[in-house]
């Protein structure tokens, strides 16, 4: 029994062995297996550098130089991904497979992405013009406080320039440089279909003796993160579809749309934290004593760090989206903080941003609205752009005695002198804000009246209310300030208000000949009104001048008011676009614009415009490595009518002497007119893993 006993334990222990050992032969073999393979591309044969992972790890390989590649997997249920630059990625489920090999096909290529264009889009490879597009992952990141500085040093011939880095300031913004010498140089803006009336929508303000303060951009009312993509137009043939107001170029901004699927929210949210970028070296105060004891005043300050800081800067948005087949929607909502390295000086901004899309009838039918509502409160400090030997601010900080300290024993501010202003006090007793109001809204509906025949109708208002208010303390050492002080109200108002009608017919005569032609009328009026109460002399320093206004005596108050002529503008255009066999694009434009702002002897103004492109590429004796060479040549004529309203006009003005003329009438005022010659080439190889475009044009501007 014994002997029966021990065997059957030695069975058992070996049996268990057995088992022991498979498992970790079989555990070992699952943590080992390795899968190999080739990664080629039908066009190009094997693909060196393809980047092969592991899904939901970090492991991973590339291919060498023949294509070939080998990975080790955990199990049968591995997944490897397969993704290289310019091609579709693949994902591959492992199973029994030792050997994997893979062809990827090439991405989608770029030149079938649709670009905005005036009054319509087009695909990238079907552009005659110069057109550069770009889209929301492509912006500029950080602080950003208005659309202009998400387009800076992204396109070829496109210079924008802040006019100061005080959050909110204007940006010069120049499409292939200047082209007026008086007429205005800025590109005009189309947001969401509608072209905004350019200028300042921020009221100005009278800072006195300190100067003039940087105007506001006028593109601060648009929250950067409700941007789709911006579509810049440079060259005439681009252009002339908007006539007498594309001399300068012309800025597409659209907003994002909502998309159908399951409601959804989003949040994006960001700090940051500015500080000054490169700051003059001074002399402190032991080196001022050094070189002019006589000046010695025993203190020690840097006036410069006293009026800087290290800025906090917040933004958050939120959005809500989703929709079906039909109805489709966007409401997004965005809050920014924005504070300047200057103390006081900063940008809060609300905006509120709704895009909806509604299809009826078996999508013969399209209804769009779009509204955009901000609310921006700048802080100003007091820093100007021609101060005069007085200095703003900055200047005071600059030339202070660094020995002189801000704050005299008693408490007070030291303010020895009314041209050496203490840049403490200056701070402390200035005070200057603009709160400004925009609502921005589009509705258009398009109908299909037959096949590629769409008719649509576009209706935009464009409203902003301005209100800035400024006080200087009497208490500010200044001239003409100490002792009687001063306070200001400005307002300032704008309205547009747009209706465009446009047929749009689209027809394929044959699989490779291709039509596309636009016909369109649109009208459009601009109005631009304000007022200001000012005064000096006030009574109590403890209660707002502003609000002590109308308690001053009316000799030290002043009240002003203006309404600029309304201007209309009433246009005709077309274009026709040709597409023949892929290879040759032919465009035309034409636009007529009567404007109220022109003389009578030349209430109309035309704007034609050719182009033509031919795609080398699909010829066979360009080499395979180019997939698109495309040579582009335009000739147009533009024009810039961005010259007060009325100046043709006769204006009058009441004064105590009555009704008196203050402008003759000029029945001869035109537009300038720009003629432009364009020729270009856009190239991209290697599966559009290189791409990118040489221009040359020849800009005239007369009149």
């Amino acid at each position: 029994m014994v002997t029966t006993r021990n065997s059957v334990f030695l069975w058992r222990r070996t049996i268990l062995s057995l088992l022991i050992f498979g498992f970790a032969i079989s555990f070992a073999f699952a943590q080992g297996r390795t899968i190999k393979g080739k990664v080629t591309s039908a066009s190009e044969g094997p693909l060196p550098g393809v980047n092969i992972v592991l899904q939901g790890t970090t492991q991973g390989t590339m291919t060498d130089a023949g294509g070939n590649y080998s990975i080790s997997v955990p199990g049968p249920d591995a997944v490897l991904i397969f993704s290289f630059i310019s091609y579709t990625p693949q994902t591959i489920t492992v199973g029994a497979q030792a050997t994997i090999d893979v062809v990827l096909a090439p991405a989608l290529s770029t030149l079938n992405e649709v670009v905005v264009v005036g009054y319509g889009t087009q695909r990238k490879k079907d552009i005659t013009g110069a057109v550069s597009n770009i889209k929301s992952d492509e912006f500029n990141k950080g602080a950003i406080s208005n659309a202009s500085q998400l387009i800076a040093g992204k396109a070829a011939g496109v210079m924008v320039t802040n006019s100061s880095g005080d959050p909110g300031a204007n940006a010069s913004i120049r499409i292939r440089g200047n082209s007026s010498v008086r007429a205005g140089n800025d590109p005009l803006i189309v947001v969401d279909g509608v072209p905004l009336s350019g200028g300042n929508t921020t009221a100005d303000g009278d800072l006195q003796n300190i100067g003039n303060s940087s105007a506001r951009n006028p593109m601060n009312f648009i929250n950067s993160s409700d941007i789709a993509n911006i579509d810049i137009l440079k060259d005439a043939s681009a252009t002339a579809i908007y006539g007498s107001r594309g001399a300068n170029g012309v800025i597409l901004i659209t907003t994002k749309q909502g998309s159908s699927g399951a409601n959804s929210v989003e949040y994006d949210g960001s700090v940051s934290v500015g500080s000054i970028a490169h700051k003059l070296k001074l002399l402190n105060a032991a080196e001022f004593r050094a070189i002019a004891p006589t000046q010695d005043l025993g203190g020690n300050v840097d006036a410069l760090d006293a009026i800087l800081r290290t800025s906090i800067s917040q933004n958050h948005n939120l959005a809500f989206k989703g929709g079906n087949d039909n109805l489709k929607y966007r409401l997004s909502l965005g809050t920014q903080d924005l504070q300047g390295i200057v103390k006081t000086s900063g940008q809060k901004k609300y905006t509120a941003n709704l895009n909806v899309n509604q299809e009826f009838f078996k999508k013969r039918l399209t209804l769009n609205t779009g509204i955009i509502y901000s609310v921006v409160n700048d802080n100003y400090a007091p820093v100007s752009t021609n101060a005069g030997f007085e200095g703003s601010l900055i200047g005071n900080a600059l030339v202070w005695n660094p020995t002189r300290a801000f704050i005299k024993p008693d408490g007070s501010f030291d303010q020895f002198s009314s041209s050496d202003t203490n840049p403490l006090a200056l701070l402390d007793y200035f005070q200057d804000k603009a709160k400004t109001e925009r609502f921005l809204g589009n509705m258009s509906a398009t109908l299909k009246l037959i096949e590629g025949l769409e008719y649509k109708v576009n209706l935009g208002v464009d409203r902003s209310y301005s209100e800035r208010t400024i006080e200087l303390s009497s208490l500010l050492n200044r001239q003409d300030i100490l002792g009687r002080g001063y306070a200001g109200v400005n307002d300032l108002n704008t309205n547009s208000f747009l209706i465009e009608h446009t047929l749009n017919y689209n027809k394929n005569f044959t699989e490779r000949v291709r039509f596309t032609g636009l016909l369109g009328y649109s009208y459009q009026t601009f109005n631009r009104s304000g007022k200001s109460v000012s005064g000096k002399d006030f009574a109590f320093d403890q209660v707002s001048y502003i609000d002590q206004l109308q308690a001053i005596s009316q000799a030290n108050r002043n009240i002003s008011s203006y309404k600029d002529p309304k201007t209309e503008l009433q246009s005709y255009f077309g274009r026709v676009n040709l597409n023949m066999l892929d290879k040759f694009m032919l465009t035309a434009t034409v636009r007529a614009d009567g404007s109220s702002k022109f003389g009578t002897n030349n209430q109309y103004g035309y704007f034609p415009s050719f182009a033509f492109a031919y795609r080398l590429s699909e010829e066979a004796f360009i080499p395979k490595v180019f997939n698109d060479l495309k040579l582009r040549f335009g000739w147009g004529k533009t024009g810039n009518q961005e010259f007060p309203a009325g100046a043709s006009q006769a204006q009058y003005q009441i004064t105590r002497d009555g009704l008196t003329r203050s402008q003759y009438d000029n029945p001869d005022l035109k537009w300038e007119t720009s003629t432009t010659l364009n020729a270009g080439i856009d190239f991209s190889l290697f599966n559009s893993r290189i791409t990118g475009s040489v221009e040359y044009f020849n800009k005239k501007t007369v009149d």
